[in-house]
């Protein structure tokens, strides 16, 4: 028994240090830090460019049904304003 006893000593010994060789890969893998990207100045200018575009979409769907309403009302306005003169026009020829 003693042969025998040996071997298996032997083979848990180096199923054993491959474990802990696979860990202590893994390990390492999992301890490299990522890739840092530096953002770049055209970075920088891109966000901002579609940060402002997004805040002057946003502003003129606020503004835009305003603006509508303002022309319609100078519009009819406009149509009061030149019926009253014919009013006054007719009223005076008579």
């Amino acid at each position: 028994m003693g042969a025998l006893e040996e071997r298996l000593v032997a083979n848990h010994r180096e199923e054993l240090e491959k474990a802990a060789e696979a860990a202590a890969t893994a390990m390492a893998q999992e301890s490299v830090p990522a890739p840092v990207v530096v953002p770049t100045a055209d970075d920088h200018k891109a966000v901002i460019d579609a940060a402002v575009a997004t805040a002057l979409a946003a502003e003129e769907a606020e503004l835009k049904p305003k603006y509508q309403g303002d022309v319609e009302n100078t519009v009819e306005s406009g149509w009061l304003e030149s019926t009253m003169k014919l009013r006054l026009k007719d009223s005076h020829l008579v």
